[in-house]
């Protein structure tokens, strides 16, 4: 699920999310923000506006 959440521009995808592995509502949210969502701090996000490098 890509949601957003209102306060922010980050996604509220299940796959960055610190409740995942024991997450009861996981990808069943529709429409909606999931309440529950709250970004896993170990896992580093992407400055906004980065490229990746390209392939040779």
């Amino acid at each position: 699920m890509v949601d957003k959440k209102p306060d922010t521009q980050e996604p509220s995808i299940c796959l960055i999310c610190a409740w995942r592995e024991n997450c009861v509502k996981k990808f069943s949210f529709t429409g909606q923000h999931c309440l529950e969502f709250s970004r896993d701090l170990t896992l580093k996000a992407k400055p906004v506006g980065e490229v990746p490098p390209e392939k040779k």
